[in-house]
């Protein structure tokens, strides 16, 4: 009974955060204030594609993160049906891209650049990125133990921050820039199954075989000091204005594992 309504409180999210994902490509809040907009869609709302994330890690992962199941059907099955909805969503939005003139003169590297990493349309990055997320946990997760998965997946986040959120930290360095202008030809974002999957889905393996929580207080306060340090951080950095993009901040990652 205890597990029956803890998995419907996830599927009760799951609609919120599809909402969430909605409003992020809406701007719904934009007609009453940019600031307030910003506040909801580039900072609140970010916390619906890290929970889908955990979500498939929480379900799908541990097997292969903690007792190295060879048993690898499961894991087909998610790739398979990802793939069939990632190359039904291609179709439909096919008809829009040509009408954008998005498929005019492409190469084929950056048609590939675009089923890989980015999407072929914008808000479709998800689907390939979740395939090679996973696919990275569970061939590094055949190699090394959990700890050490977590921590790599957690170094790959730093490096995706600084070419989202932080970007203008380091546009002027001549060094790093390069190495960035150079990574953004392979991909347009770090929001991506390299630099931004891999740590959610790892985050949902950990919980689900490492954390247990006993009083409602402790996750409630977490909760309530993360999501307050990721306001203050994202309206900062928006401040500054040196965010290349707005999916990745330091504070998404306790905001989410409390959440």
């Amino acid at each position: 009974m205890e597990d029956n309504k803890q998995f419907g409180g996830l599927d009760y999210f799951k609609v919120i955060a599809a909402l969430l994902v909605v409003a992020i490509h809406t701007a719904p809040l934009s007609i009453v204030n940019d600031t307030i907009d910003f506040l909801f869609t580039g900072i609140l709302a970010r916390i619906a594609v890290p929970f889908f994330l955990m979500t498939t890690g929480y379900f799908l992962l541990p097997p292969y993160l903690f007792e190295k199941s060879c048993d690898y059907r499961s894991l087909w099955r998610f790739i398979k049906k990802t793939l069939l909805l990632y190359g039904i969503a291609v179709i439909i939005y096919l008809p829009i891209n040509i009408y954008a003139g998005q498929l005019q003169g492409i190469s084929f590297f950056a048609f590939l650049r675009m089923l890989i990493f980015d999407g072929t349309f914008y808000h479709l990055w998800y689907l390939p990125a979740s395939i090679l997320g996973v696919l990275l946990l569970v061939f590094a997760g055949r190699k090394f133990p959990f700890k050490v998965v977590f921590i790599v997946s957690l170094i790959f986040y730093g490096f995706g921050l600084i070419g989202d959120s932080y970007y203008g930290f380091i546009s002027n360095d001549s060094i790093l820039d390069t190495i960035y202008q150079f990574m953004f030809q392979v991909f347009s974002y770090t929001r991506n199954g390299i630099f931004y999957a891999p740590v959610f889905l790892a985050m949902g393996v950990g919980i689900r075989g490492k954390y247990k929580f006993r009083h409602v207080a402790d996750i409630t306060c977490g909760f309530i000091i993360s999501v307050s340090l990721m306001i203050f951080e994202g309206l900062t950095l928006n401040y500054l204005g040196v965010q290349r993009h707005n999916s990745m901040y330091i504070a998404l990652l306790p905001t989410m594992f409390f959440l």
